[in-house]
């Protein structure tokens, strides 16, 4: 039997699914036409690592996780990768449940506000990249310069949080481990290309989060 909570995140997962597919499958359609540069990931290793790595979390925590919670089948086939039964009597799997919807909301948020600012642009680390004239540097990308992984990071971690699984953390450390490597990677490569003003952008932007000041 679902807890409120549980139903909960159920319905955002559902909701995330349908959104995020409904945004990717309209701006790829409008991007087809685009020039395509190079990857952002330089070895096929680490293109294979990530894709790996997010479509195992993905199909078996977002897609397949809320369906199991729904009907009820949840511990009989991906109980064996949570430690939720050892954090019960401690009474924390409440908290990481309320706080891993939180980040959730909040990771997947900015997530979708970065793809949304770069429209047809948008392309996976591991697949060629869509050029454009320009940088991106309007709405969440004013204050952030890489929303897509910061949000990434965040509702993956709350996705962790939330079914305490430990075969979920050790799929998603490489693929963060390849994302914060894509930062700096992208980041070297438009300061070749656009200069003193992505300088300047760097500056006044902070690389996962706002800066402060």
């Amino acid at each position: 039997m679902l807890n409120f909570v549980e139903i909960v995140m159920v319905g955002i997962l559902i909701f995330s699914i349908v959104s995020g597919g409904a945004i990717k499958h309209y701006y790829r359609i409008r991007g087809r036409n685009l020039p395509a540069g190079k990857s952002t990931l330089e070895s096929r290793a680490q293109k294979v690592i990530l894709f790996s790595c997010l479509t195992l979390f993905g199909l078996l925590y977002s897609v397949l996780a809320p369906f199991l919670l729904l009907f009820g089948y949840f511990d009989q086939i991906l109980g064996w990768s949570t430690i939720s039964s050892l954090l019960a009597p401690s009474g924390i799997v409440l908290v990481l449940q309320v706080l891993g919807i939180v980040l959730y909301m909040i990771g997947y948020a900015m997530f979708v506000a970065g793809r949304l600012a770069l429209k047809e642009h948008f392309a996976e680390a591991w697949a060629p990249s869509k050029l454009g004239k320009n940088f991106v540097s309007s709405g969440i990308y004013s204050r952030i310069r890489h929303p897509l992984y910061s949000g990434g990071i965040i509702y993956l971690t709350a996705l962790v949080m939330f079914f305490q699984t430990w075969f979920g953390l050790v799929v998603v450390i490489p693929a963060f481990m390849i994302m914060v490597r894509a930062a700096s990677k992208e980041e070297k490569f438009l300061k070749e290309k656009f200069g003193k003003e992505y300088e300047l952008y760097m500056k006044r932007s902070g690389r996962f989060f706002p800066k402060l000041s």
